[in-house]
């Protein structure tokens, strides 16, 4: 998802802004796991604009498309580039896994140990790891679950991955400048025509939509056009003067999510505003550029979150409020997603230099 050196890191927030849109995730599900009926918070605020889920995986494809586009840019060869995206997506999404085959699902299985290790079914989660096979139930575990998924996150990295594959088609040509921005500009503006021209027919996310190559058809448009949004702007960094005058974006970026909310065209222009907003905030000058400084625990905080929640519910389902349940996971997930960056992600990043 980025290659960032501690020097970039001190000179932005994406760090911070990817922890904020994994939190953001974390509160969405502590939502549906606690009780599916409970309804958004965002949802009722926006008058059904936009939900937690959007707003976290939002921030996520936007800023993953900026910087996968300098990523490509810098990499010296395509091997390089796929080497580095590689190792960003499958060590810590191995060790997640593995997580919740060995620890979470005997944990959480009613059958006894041996019986659990002998059934070769309970292991299929672990088919997860090529991306566009998704067994994510383990038989045995949460089996009076009405939601029986054991990694709900996961979902979305088949999307991640698949535009990291589409950014590669840019590699050859990537010298010319002109034909790459003109591309990347008429990619964002053919998605923004089509999402008017279907209008709500394109539902964000839905589970009842025609699959393509396993992935959701209208999930894979909208997720492609954050991530378009945050290449174009990257394209476009210096003409936006992103690093000198992040508070233009953070205003031009505010005002069209008042204008378009209150003209009912938010289901569109939020394509526009929530990246502006997202980078103008991310290269505004303060005290949280250093966050970095503890690493980048957002992906553990995602590939770690939803087990940890559904463990948390088999246990102590009647206890906790949904408020308890958010802080009560966020701060157990912490500790896996810190322990992932430190002993799982950063070592495996260390080799990335290797095929560049």
């Amino acid at each position: 998802m980025r290659d960032l050196s501690s020097n970039f890191r001190r000179s932005n927030n994406f760090d911070l802004l990817r922890f904020i849109a994994a939190l953001v995730v974390i509160l969405a599900h502590s939502y549906y796991l606690k009780d599916s009926s409970l309804p958004d918070p965002l949802r009722q605020l926006t008058i059904g604009a936009i939900d937690l889920p959007e707003l976290g995986l939002s921030i996520f494809f936007t800023i993953s498309g900026f910087l996968i586009t300098g990523s490509l840019i810098r990499s010296r060869t395509a091997y390089g580039y796929l080497w580095k995206r590689a190792l960003r997506i499958f060590p810590g999404l191995l060790f997640a896994l593995l997580f919740s085959v060995f620890l979470v699902g005997p944990l959480v299985s009613e059958v006894s140990l041996r019986s659990y290790f002998t059934n070769p079914a309970n292991y299929e989660h672990l088919k997860s790891i090529s991306l566009f096979n998704f067994p994510n139930r383990i038989p045995d575990a949460f089996a009076d679950f009405s939601c029986r998924t054991i990694n709900g996150s996961l979902w979305t990295l088949p999307y991640e991955f698949s535009f990291y594959i589409l950014v590669l088609l840019l590699y050859p040509i990537k010298k010319f400048k002109l034909i790459t921005h003109l591309l990347i500009l008429g990619a964002l503006l053919f998605l923004l025509g089509l999402r008017i021209y279907l209008n709500e027919r394109l539902a964000w996310y839905d589970y009842h939509t025609p699959f393509l190559l396993g992935l959701r058809i209208t999930s894979f448009m909208a997720f492609s056009t954050y991530f378009s949004a945050g290449m174009v702007i990257y394209i476009l960094r210096n003409e936006l003067n992103i690093v000198s005058r992040p508070v233009l974006l953070l205003i031009s970026g505010s005002l069209l999510i008042g204008i378009s909310h209150y003209y009912s065209v938010f289901s569109v222009v939020k394509f526009i505003s929530i990246p502006l907003v997202t980078f103008g905030f991310a290269y505004l000058p303060c005290r949280l550029n250093d966050f970095g400084k503890f690493g980048d625990n957002s992906y553990g905080l995602y590939i770690y979150a939803y087990p940890i929640q559904q463990t948390l519910m088999y246990f102590l389902r009647e206890v906790l409020s949904v408020w308890q349940f958010f802080f009560l996971a966020s701060a157990v997930t912490f500790v896996f997603a810190y322990l992932s960056w430190h002993f799982v992600e950063k070592r495996a990043l260390n080799l990335k230099a290797r095929f560049d």
